[in-house]
């Protein structure tokens, strides 16, 4: 959408919303921080020098959720932009910040502006690149089926995702055949949800939660990430929350880096954030402890896995879920300042990556 259609569109318009392009609405007390003129200048992989301009909107979620941003204030920002800086009648480009800070462009259904995905692409196709006649003929290992053996069925994932070698071994590894069968019943619940979505071919949305958000409910979303990866369920996105924010507890990383995963804090406040990353394509999780309906997560569409009885207790209703699954386990808070420590968090984490490996095997894509 160009500035001129957005402007229109604006002065026709009561209020303001923006939805992302997994159907969840950018939180109303959004502000609308930076409106500009972006100018790139570059020579693409032909060697065609190129010059492409935007106009820039940057979208913040605000503390302020008292007041909301009107139209006509929206329109006042952008054109006392256009009379300081010029800005042409061209597409625009949002900057959101969700898990990372993406960019969008902008659409319009009569109801929400869109925010779109973006997809890069080569402007010089027939300059780069391997030519189909030798394309052909060439063997590329990193393209060979991978193939994991499951009872009746066999899974070929063609996709390359190079799992980190220690956690995919870590992950072979896991022995599922001590699960009871009075437990395989709850996991079942989790089985038949994420079977539904992918049979439906919709998104599955996990969203793990416990009382603090700060040790099962991490290890259950980083192993569900990790293991459906592995078994090439490739519309996964996994999600964690608790009823209140307090801080990721250090010995999760601990855990999960002894398993294979890769772990880098990028922050040193009460809060810190992580990276943990499963292998070297697909993004990293985002780690910090937040609430389960905090905007970082998802707000529709999604199973809530209640992973501790206080939260599954303490929260009778999840807003946007559509299911509600309580899969909980024991807290290894427990052995939190003992000797034990770092084998009771080790034990909990391969005991929530062995379910999760036994809900993830039985599903059929």
């Amino acid at each position: 959408m160009k500035l001129s259609a957005f402007k229109n569109q604006l002065s026709q318009l009561e209020q303001i919303a923006f939805k992302l392009p997994d159907g969840s609405l950018v939180p109303s007390h959004f502000h609308v921080t930076e409106v500009g003129k972006v100018v790139k200048h570059f020579i693409d992989c032909g060697g065609t020098e190129r010059l492409e301009t935007v106009v820039n909107f940057q979208l913040w979620e605000a503390n302020d959720y008292d007041h909301r941003l009107h139209p006509e204030k929206l329109v006042s920002i952008i054109e006392l932009s256009q009379d300081k800086l010029g800005l042409p009648d061209v597409e625009i480009e949002v900057e959101y910040q969700a898990g990372t800070i993406g960019k969008f462009g902008i659409d319009y259904n009569g109801e929400h502006f869109l925010l779109t995905n973006k997809l890069t692409d080569c402007l010089a196709k027939d300059s780069c690149g391997i030519p189909p006649e030798q394309l052909k003929n060439l063997k590329f290992n990193f393209l060979k089926p991978k193939i994991h053996v499951r009872q009746d069925l066999v899974v070929v994932n063609l996709k390359y995702k190079m799992m980190f070698s220690t956690l995919e071994q870590t992950i072979t590894d896991l022995n599922i055949d001590g699960i009871t069968l009075s437990r395989k019943r709850i996991l079942d619940q989790l089985k038949d949800y994420i079977q539904s979505q992918i049979d439906k071919e919709q998104k599955v949305n996990l969203n793990f939660i416990c009382t603090h958000n700060s040790r099962r409910s991490h290890l259950s979303q980083s192993w569900a990430q990790a293991i459906g990866s592995f078994y090439g369920i490739n519309n996964l996105q996994c999600y964690s929350g608790g009823t209140e924010a307090t801080a990721l507890f250090p010995e999760v990383t601990e855990a999960l880096k002894d398993a294979g995963f890769q772990v880098e804090k990028l922050s040193q406040h009460e809060n810190p954030v992580y990276s943990i990353r499963y292998n070297e394509t697909d993004h990293p999780i985002i780690g910090f402890s937040k609430k389960f309906n905090a905007a970082f997560n998802v707000q529709q569409q999604f199973a809530a896995i209640m992973t501790c009885s206080s939260a599954d207790q303490g929260c009778p209703l999840i807003l946007g879920a559509s299911a509600r699954i309580p899969i909980t386990y024991e807290d290894p808070k427990i052995a939190d300042g003992t000797d034990r420590q770092a084998a009771a968090y080790k034990e909990r984490s391969l005991q929530i990556a062995s379910e999760l490996k036994y809900v993830f095997s039985e599903i059929k894509l």
